[in-house]
């Protein structure tokens, strides 16, 4: 058989893998909540697994599923003390199973992300494989803080660095390292059990995308807890 085909052939499985695995979720209508440490959880819902850091100085979040999820997440985070106690919400990146949240959290916290989340959230974007449009999100939903390479929060006693991963999955994502804790929220760099979707249109890069998790290999250890954007702890 030709090589072209095989490798056409071979990319269309995946792609179809890709699909079928990221859609597996939809059906749900709530939150499942995982221990991951001692001050942090996953929350694991339609969409794309969110993070919480809970203590003493409030709560940060990563990522908050899709818009219709809202209610459900709304009822989930009763369980660290509510909305009204997050301060700061991180968005991996633009997608909508990710930020379809903001406009419910950005009432009480600070939206943080790579510059060019708020630029993608503040126009028309769409991701044709998935048949995905996202009208321009309102002010309350935009990312209030932007950062180029990396920044670093420091809150309940945990530094938490934000890391820019140039052309990975999208052209504005970021993975999480929580120091302290060992554990580090990768966002869609990361899809648990099956094969990533990469976003080319839209600025991802297969051969960047295999780099970049590798320089995540490379910070991390055999203790680490891992949030993947998508499917069960690691």
């Amino acid at each position: 058989m030709n090589a072209l085909l095989i490798r056409v052939l071979l990319l269309s499985v995946i792609t179809t893998l890709s699909v079928a695995a990221v859609a597996d979720g939809h059906g749900t209508t709530q939150f499942k909540v995982v221990k991951v440490s001692e001050s942090i959880s996953m929350l694991q819902g339609k969409g794309g697994n969110i993070g919480v850091l809970d203590g003493p100085d409030g709560v940060l979040m990563i990522d908050d599923d899709y818009p219709d999820m809202s209610a459900a997440l709304n009822t989930a985070m009763a369980a660290f003390g509510g909305i009204s106690r997050v301060n700061y919400l991180i968005n991996t990146h633009w997608h909508g199973d990710h930020t379809g949240g903001n406009a419910l959290i950005g009432e009480h916290a600070q939206i943080v992300a790579h510059e060019n989340v708020r630029a993608r959230l503040s126009g028309r974007q769409e991701v044709k494989l998935f048949g995905m449009v996202s009208e321009p999100y309102p002010e309350v939903a935009l990312p209030a803080i932007t950062y180029q390479r990396g920044m670093s929060l420091h809150l309940n006693n945990e530094h938490v660095e934000l890391v820019h991963y140039a052309g990975g999955h999208t052209d504005g994502d970021s993975v999480v390292y929580f120091h302290r804790a060992n554990v580090v929220h990768m966002g869609d760099h990361f899809f648990n059990g099956f094969f990533p979707f990469v976003d080319v249109p839209n600025g991802g890069n297969v051969l960047a995308m295999a780099a970049n998790v590798q320089d995540v290999l490379d910070r991390i250890d055999d203790e680490t807890k891992v949030i993947p954007g998508h499917g069960p702890l690691a």
